[in-house]
């Protein structure tokens, strides 16, 4: 039983951690913001884009710990992680 405990207590904190630390997204698009972060399972995030002007939620993007940057109908945006 206590190996599978500490399993378990390891994969809570590694997803405690994850939602603890969101990554800084970088649009290089002024005319569009982040609209909305959510943690997205162990390593990554889904986040939504949008035009400022525009009401809504905007397009989901899922970014994980391993993205540097990615590009979308916004353009394109850094990805920085603490």
């Amino acid at each position: 039983m206590g190996f599978w405990n500490e399993l378990f207590a390891f994969g809570a904190a590694k997803v405690a951690l994850n939602a603890s630390s969101p990554a800084s997204i970088i649009l290089e698009n002024n005319d569009y913001v982040i609209k909305g972060m959510k943690p997205s399972g162990l390593n990554s995030w889904k986040v939504w884009i949008g035009k400022k002007s525009e009401s809504g939620r905007g397009t989901q993007y899922k970014v994980s710990r391993n993205t540097v940057s990615f590009n979308g109908n916004f353009g394109s945006a850094k990805v920085y992680w603490a």
